[in-house]
């Protein structure tokens, strides 16, 4: 569990490679989508049900690039 402030380290981690990378860390509909268990309609219409969030626009440009 740690502290409050080793919460607030581990999040500024996470969003700092986030935009440095460009890549989210553990989206489990990308890791579905490049493991094969997904295709890419499937994790365009679970961007289209997202759209109004980053995380849903993140998606579609994943569905549009192909990975």
């Amino acid at each position: 569990a740690g502290t409050h402030q080793s919460l607030l380290q581990a999040a500024a981690f996470v969003e700092a490679v986030e935009e440095r990378t460009g890549v989210m860390i553990s989206c489990p509909e990308e890791i579905a989508f490049r493991k094969g268990f997904i295709n890419g309609g499937q994790l365009r219409a679970l961007g289209e049900a997202l759209n109004a969030s980053a995380y849903g626009r993140y998606l579609l440009d994943l569905a549009r690039e192909g990975g």
